[in-house]
């Protein structure tokens, strides 16, 4: 966890080997020598928010963490759209529609910016079309 870059990459081998709760404890980890680092914020806000074992999902930490990354002042725009993405799932699932429509409007037009590659251009306006369904609902 000192070496931000091994953190970085062990992390990503960690959530493709869908190993949860062990990338968590990483990504909290290097957080301690890291607290600034925008990657490690944004992956362990996203992991917060949308972890596929809802045991260990904690939304109200991971839209901490990802307000963290996407404000922080050298966050890449990856980073940065990522972020809005999990801020707009995040607001979403705790039923907060007028601030998930703000970020995922703003992480599309983040997208759009850097010419984003179409599929995840649709996966982000998919996004966006939930919300809006489920925020007519309610």
């Amino acid at each position: 966890p000192s070496d931000l870059e091994t953190a970085r990459k062990y992390g990503s081998l960690l959530l493709d080997q869908k190993m949860w709760d062990k990338s968590m404890n990483l990504f909290r980890t290097a957080l301690d020598k890291h607290p600034n680092d925008p990657y490690l914020l944004e992956r362990l806000g996203a992991l917060l928010i949308s972890c596929p074992d809802p045991k260990l999902r904690n939304t109200d930490e991971g839209l901490e963490y990802s307000e963290r990354a996407f404000f922080h002042i050298s966050s890449p725009s990856n980073t940065m759209i990522s972020a809005a993405r999990s801020l707009a799932q995040g607001y979403a699932m705790k039923g907060n529609f007028q601030q998930a429509t703000y970020y995922i409007t703003l992480a599309i037009s983040l997208a759009q910016g850097v010419n984003a590659p179409k599929d995840f251009m649709d996966g982000l306006i998919n996004l966006a079309s939930k919300i809006q369904h489920f925020s007519q609902k309610k």
